[in-house]
């Protein structure tokens, strides 16, 4: 198509129009076709969905290539997995907004268990510690031996998750406490 402009005035002038193509429409389209980070984690959300199910950016790479045509780099696709995972999980954030909620549920579901939060004076989690009162019960029966172990935590919010177990009469594990820390210290293992 070749047009040029009207003098003194906002039309133009098609000169020369040639409604034949000769290269296909879909190798015009598909040409220049991105995917954004989020259509790829709108793609990928039922994949992420079950939490056994490992699903890696290589692995989302594969698809969006196998099932769109389209090559997208890791760092997208990292991008597009995050995004999909906050979509079905929620931000880390509303996770600790909902503990206050949860430890109060634990209270009225099982009385006189033990169950603290601590909070800084800007109202920061500090450390939790959560031992129900039929767990402890349970010690009762068990051997009189516990093992105490820490884990480190990654993601958004660092910390140690710290944990008490037992052996009980049939030789499986019970746990007896477990609690969220800032760090190992004597004033948290206390």
């Amino acid at each position: 198509m070749k047009a040029s402009c009207r003098k003194n005035t906002d039309g133009f002038k098609v000169r020369y129009f040639n409604s034949k193509h000769t290269c296909p429409v879909r190798d015009m389209i598909l040409t220049k076709v991105q995917a954004t980070v989020g259509f790829v984690s709108g793609v990928i959300v039922p994949k992420l969905v079950n939490h056994k199910r490992f699903h890696t950016p290589k692995d989302i790479i594969y698809d969006i290539r196998e099932f769109y045509g389209v090559q997208i780099s890791y760092q997208q696709a990292w991008c597009a997995k995050e995004r999909a995972l906050e979509m079905l999980r929620g931000k880390p954030s509303d996770g600790y907004k909902k503990l206050s909620r949860y430890l109060y549920m634990l209270n009225n579901m099982y009385p006189n268990s033990y169950i603290r939060m601590y909070k800084s004076v800007e109202d920061e989690f500090i450390y939790m510690f959560i031992a129900v009162r039929p767990l402890m019960r349970g010690f009762d029966y068990c051997r009189p031996v516990v093992v105490v172990d820490g884990a480190h935590l990654g993601g958004a919010y660092k910390g140690t998750f710290l944990s008490a177990s037992t052996l009980d009469g049939a030789g499986c594990i019970l746990p007896l406490a477990y609690g969220v820390v800032d760090t190992e210290n004597d004033c948290s293992w206390t």
